[in-house]
């Protein structure tokens, strides 16, 4: 029978080495009774090493991390590995029960509300938990996300620069993952990400296709990156990358790392797009038309600066003020 434990009596060194665990962390009860638990998948290898964290499923409706989790869990050796995976598959259960990116109870965005309040909301609380608890076991962290509904990703590794001393292994930690697609960018309050970086523990994201897709390609590609990173740790054997990929960008300018600010319709309809997901574009080409609902141009969405689409809306309903694309400004 699987163990359900209060956060308080969980810990690592309660787990043995050269071990598979997984168990419930109860979190608290919703207004009917019903419990909200985290799963955790825990491995500790024969030898002592450095614990990776990764976490999945911080909004309902992105799979991707979830599934990659599951499958690096159930492939990891224990008489390979040092030191320990610490994993949390699904960081926002009401979220993940809903499918959707807030919680069903609050509908409060989870890696909007850090570092949370124990005596807030539920997603304020499991926030909270996370940053108190979880986090300071860590010493490289990583959190697994997709684009989510309604629209298409080009998948990237995200993490934040600035003064921290953590900055230069996060950016050695990134390029080890082996994304094909980097963008580094500045703080950002409220992001799981900002926890990351307040507990000054090397981290990162990971952005993949979304879209309730959940692409083989995506979650092997993640598989691929959590091995790299247990090897950059050196809790697994082998080698990982060591040079940036062609598109890497440090960007700390006040709008980089906001996915939904960009290209925001004025005006409700149907958005049909003029480009493709990846495009090079060039600032005040044309991306796109909303449509009324007789099929008449309400508005034309233009690019605002030139670079590469690495997110469009791929769903036709858009409201005021949703956005329809994301442009990077990558150097080629």
């Amino acid at each position: 029978m699987v163990q359900t434990l209060q956060i308080s009596e969980f810990s690592l060194a309660s787990i043995p080495p050269a071990s598979k665990w997984q168990g419930w962390i109860h979190l608290g009860e919703l207004p009917a009774g019903e419990q909200v638990r985290w799963p955790v998948l825990v491995v500790r290898g024969r030898r002592p090493g450095k614990v990776l964290l990764a976490t999945a499923g911080t909004h309902g409706d992105e799979y991707e991390g979830m599934a990659a989790i599951h499958q690096f869990y159930r492939q990891l050796k224990v008489d390979e590995l040092s030191g320990t995976l610490l994993a949390i598959p699904m960081l926002n259960p009401p979220a993940v029960t809903g499918g959707t990116r807030d919680g069903v109870w609050d509908h409060r965005n989870l890696s909007r509300v850090f570092p949370g309040d124990p005596k807030g909301l539920f997603t304020e609380r499991i926030a909270a938990i996370y940053a108190t608890h979880i986090l300071p076991l860590a010493d490289l962290a990583i959190d697994f996300h997709a684009a989510g509904t309604g629209a298409h990703l080009r998948p990237f590794l995200g993490t934040y620069i600035g003064d921290s001393p953590v900055v230069e292994t996060q950016r050695q930690a990134v390029i080890a993952f082996g994304a094909e697609v980097i963008w580094a960018t500045g703080y950002l309050p409220g992001r799981i990400m900002g926890a990351i970086y307040d507990a000054q523990v090397p981290g990162m994201y990971a952005e993949a296709t979304g879209n309730r897709l959940c692409r083989p390609q995506d979650v092997e590609h993640y598989v691929q990156g959590l091995g790299n990173l247990m090897r950059f740790l050196g809790n697994l054997p082998g080698n990982y990358p060591t040079d940036p990929p062609r598109f890497y960008r440090e960007d700390s300018s006040g709008r980089a790392g906001h996915v939904q600010s960009q290209h925001r319709a004025q005006r409700g309809g149907l958005f049909h797009p003029e480009v493709k997901l990846w495009d090079r574009v060039e600032v005040g080409q044309l991306l796109g038309y909303v449509h009324d609902p007789f099929g008449n141009v309400l508005e034309e969405i233009c690019a605002e600066l030139s670079g590469r689409l690495i997110v469009l809306r791929v769903c036709p309903r858009i409201l005021p003020g949703e956005f329809a694309a994301t442009i990077v400004p990558f150097e080629e």
